[in-house]
């Protein structure tokens, strides 16, 4: 979700057949009974290296056909998928004393990327195609908070660190 700007919802329906690791993009599209959130929603997102690595690592324990599955293949939900992110916030709370992780959950995963692009000197139209949004303005609601990197970026070092 902080790679890429994905909704939870979109992390829990990524069927595996959508991650294209050879062209190393992710395809988010309607499948089975799920349908992106707007239009725009629909999108091919490209991904870095470091992301195809981490991918490459999730991808071969996993037995699910989704992205986000347990253990026994079975898909995972938007609720455990939160949860689990609420998880690594406490170890990073534990890791990094000092540091307020009060505004670190799965949506805030989703503002990092912007605000990442943001920072990085991305157009706001270019932003708004990357997360899906209806329209600019929505895109414009999120705050690029550039104190607030630091304590993502080691938020998301440690989930990255973990796998």
């Amino acid at each position: 979700m902080a790679a890429l700007g994905l909704r939870p919802g979109e992390a829990c329906n990524l069927p595996v057949e959508n991650i294209d690791m050879d062209k190393r993009v992710i395809h988010i599209q309607a499948n089975g009974n799920w349908k992106p959130k707007n239009a725009t929603s629909k999108r091919t997102l490209p991904f870095d290296a470091n992301l195809h690595k981490y991918l490459k690592t999730v991808l071969k324990r996993n037995k699910g056909a989704y992205l986000c599955s347990y253990e026994d293949g079975r898909q995972m939900n938007e609720s455990v998928l939160s949860s689990m992110v609420r998880k690594f916030k406490k170890e990073i709370e534990e890791k990094h004393k000092g540091y307020d992780f009060s505004g670190f959950g799965a949506k805030e995963l989703r503002h990092y990327y912007a605000t990442r692009l943001k920072v990085q000197g991305a157009r706001q139209s270019a932003i708004s195609l990357s997360m899906g949004h209806s329209n600019e303005e929505v895109t414009q609601r999120i705050e690029a908070m550039r104190s607030e990197l630091e304590k993502f970026d080691l938020g998301i070092d440690v989930i990255y660190i973990s796998t």
